[in-house]
């Protein structure tokens, strides 16, 4: 680099001392200002400082010439060859540590410092050999340090061109200086072997590249400001698209994806929307708390990620929703095969905690441009579909269909007068006799939930507890229906109809709360109602969607003397493995397997198989749906232990109780005859 010459040294010039100033000046900027992350700033800050202590030298020499001896002289030699050499190594240094390069080795980094260490101590030997061997004297001090200047300059100048950065001004400012230096260090280097003896003499030009350089990197400095702040708002642009739970793509950046691959110049094919909305995870949230809930939406995320093809994308749309974009697909057929793969995967259990959770889920389609020509729409057209699927049976795929949106809105309405209802009375519970066979004496009472609605009339159950589970509000009606049915089937007991066992349905999400033995103890405290005359049903799909939990909670229940049945059994896996499991008091077999058991020997089969297995585990056998005398002759035939059905009673409300019970015995005997 620059020479320690004396007077004839660029920087021995009469404004010497502000050029020190400057230098220095410009080591303290790179080294007070550099970020954490900008490592070769602070090289370069360090270049700068042992360039000052250079001229510091160059100046104690020039001023102690005269007596070689003297302490002044050593010292400027040291401080002369320590700037000579630094200086080069901390630009190599700096230019090692590039963000977008492989820094270099540790090794190689010793290597470097040991090589200037060793130009350094030649340098410092050509100080005090001149007397007596000039000419190498000169080389070593003058010649070796325009060789390493040069190669300095050439390589960190490489190095920096070797990339092209966003923001760059300062980079190419820097590599700019770096090859005018390293020229100038060859020009004078040839000067010198043409012109043995030559001075070595940056001149004014000297002057104007350290300045450049200098500028270059005070800019570097705003360069990395600039690149953080860059930095920055990606991260944000970044954060503002993600799902911070599932790592997807939110619903905004979701529909943009969308919209980009729609406005495409030339789509390779149509694309489509798949929409998943989980089904039972409200009910895992209330029972194991929101962050097994949460485990399980990050797990379903990374499933249905996993399960699809480069290029498409998935996001979370939704609280327990996901959407995916299913591109280069020729015909909807196509979407419909991906939604069932997607249903399928989602139909495996979770893990969690040593516990096998299922949540399902409900799939909608909609496909471009058959259905909609934007991708919102699209999205909305998709989750109608999904959950117009989810109100029939659940688990399923729903293409969308024109017409879908008015039963969209329908629904709305209907969740918002049913958060009404039970201020309105609306409510009410209808209760089916339940016959003990073949002795035709009713055992009891099942609670049926209605809604008087004022524009539809009387609904049913299945619909109610869908709207409130979607609402929130299942477990508000659940406590209400119980407590309700406990008073009235104990107010007819205290009438002296004895024994009376009612049977109130439970649905999942209430079965997966923590609190439901309290809910049960409550209602059977507050009406009176012995636990023994109470019997909870239970689904069979809710009840194997987490045995473990199920059978925890159950047992709860069975503690206090209440019995437990499982209702609609058959509908779910059909099987009896998982009874075993849970502290079952009766089954009531499905009316779906009643009504052809008389003509299809396959259900007669099934039936009877089930009614001798369950007696076999000392369970009671409810048939359900019994319409036909045929049927019921089936039944009292194969040993059934009870039934209900229209045949027998249909539901009726509270205050037809009391009159039905003692007759409605005796026209069962006087019309049922077993051959």
């Amino acid at each position: 680099m620059l020479s320690s010459e004396g007077a004839s040294s660029m920087w021995l010039a009469p404004a010497g001392a502000s050029r020190l100033a400057a230098t220095l000046l410009v080591g303290a900027l790179l080294l007070r200002f550099s970020g954490a992350g900008a490592v070769r700033l602070r090289f370069w800050g360090a270049a700068w400082i042992a360039l000052a202590v250079q001229v510091v030298g160059s100046m104690a020499v020039s001023f102690a010439e005269a007596d070689r001896s003297s302490p002044v002289f050593f010292l400027g030699v040291v401080a002369s060859c320590i700037g000579t050499y630094g200086y080069l190594l901390g630009l190599i240094l700096g230019a090692s540590e590039l963000p977008e390069q492989r820094p270099l080795s540790a090794a190689a980094r010793q290597r470097l410092i040991s090589a200037a260490i060793g130009l350094g101590l030649l340098g410092m030997v050509g100080f005090y050999v001149a007397p007596i061997l000039p000419a190498a004297a000169s080389a070593l001090r003058h010649d070796m340090s325009l060789v390493s200047r040069f190669i300095v300059c050439a390589a960190v100048a490489h190095r920096l061109g070797q990339d092209r950065p966003r923001f760059g001004t300062g980079r190419w400012l820097v590599g700019l200086s770096l090859v005018l230096q390293g020229g100038q260090a060859a020009a004078q280097l040839v000067l010198r072997i043409t012109q043995p003896g030559a001075p070595v003499d940056g001149g004014l030009s000297g002057v104007v590249i350290a300045g450049l350089m200098g500028l270059g990197m005070i800019a570097c400095l705003l360069d990395d400001d600039h690149q953080a702040i860059a930095r920055a708002s990606a991260e944000v642009r970044r954060a503002s698209a993600i799902d911070g739970l599932t790592g997807l793509l939110n619903k905004a950046a979701f529909v943009d994806a969308a919209d980009a691959r729609l406005n495409r110049p030339a789509p390779m094919g149509g694309f489509g929307i798949v929409f998943l909305a989980l089904n039972r995870l409200a009910g895992v949230n209330h029972s194991l708390g929101h962050a097994t809930g949460d485990r399980i939406l990050r797990a379903s995320g990374e499933r249905l990620r996993m399960s699809l093809r480069d290029g498409d994308e998935i996001g979370r749309v939704g609280g327990d929703e996901f959407a995916a974009l299913i591109g280069g697909v020729g015909q909807k057929d196509d979407v419909i095969s991906v939604a069932h793969k997607l249903e399928e995967v989602m139909r495996r259990p979770f893990e969690v905690d040593g516990r096998e959770l299922s949540v399902t889920a409900s799939v909608g389609v909609s496909v471009y441009p058959d259905d909609a020509l934007d991708a919102a729409t699209l999205l909305d057209q998709a989750c109608t579909a999904a959950h117009r699927v989810k109100d029939r049976v659940g688990g399923r795929v729903g293409v969308y269909a024109r017409g879908m949106n008015a039963g969209a809105l329908e629904r709305l309405s209907m969740e918002h007068d049913l958060r009404q209802a039970i201020d309105r009375n609306e409510l009410v519970l209808y209760f089916q006799p339940l016959f003990r066979l073949p002795s035709a004496t009713v055992r009891g009472f099942e609670a049926l939930l209605r809604w008087r609605h004022p524009r539809f009339g009387l609904i049913g159950a299945e619909v109610i507890v869908s709207l409130a589970e979607t609402t929130g509000l299942i477990h508000a009606i659940g406590r209400w229906a119980l407590k309700s049915a406990c008073i009235t089937v104990e107010g007819l007991r205290k009438e002296g109809h004895e024994p009376l066992v009612l049977s109130a349905n439970v649905s999942a999400h209430q079965l997966m709360a923590e609190d439901l033995a309290g809910h049960v103890e409550e209602a059977l405290r507050e009406s009176g109602l012995p636990a023994a005359h109470l019997e909870i049903e239970i689904t069979e799909t809710a009840a194997i969607d987490n045995v473990q939990t199920a059978r925890d909670h159950l047992l709860r229940l069975k503690a206090m003397g209440v019995s437990i049945a499982i209702d609609d059994f058959g509908t779910g896996y059909s099987s009896l493995a998982y009874l075993r499991n849970l502290p079952l008091d009766t089954i009531k077999i499905d009316r779906s397997f009643i009504r052809d058991v008389g003509v299809d020997l396959g259900d007669g089969a099934l039936v009877t198989t089930i009614i001798a297995l369950a007696q076999g585990r000392d369970l009671r056998v409810v048939a359900e749906g019994v319409e036909t005398e045929e049927q019921l002759k089936f039944l009292i035939a194969r040993g059934c232990d009870y039934a209900q059905g229209f045949l027998l009673a249909r539901p009726m409300p509270p205050e037809d109780l009391a009159g039905f019970l003692p007759k409605g015995a005796l026209e069962l005997e006087e019309t049922v005859s077993v051959d």
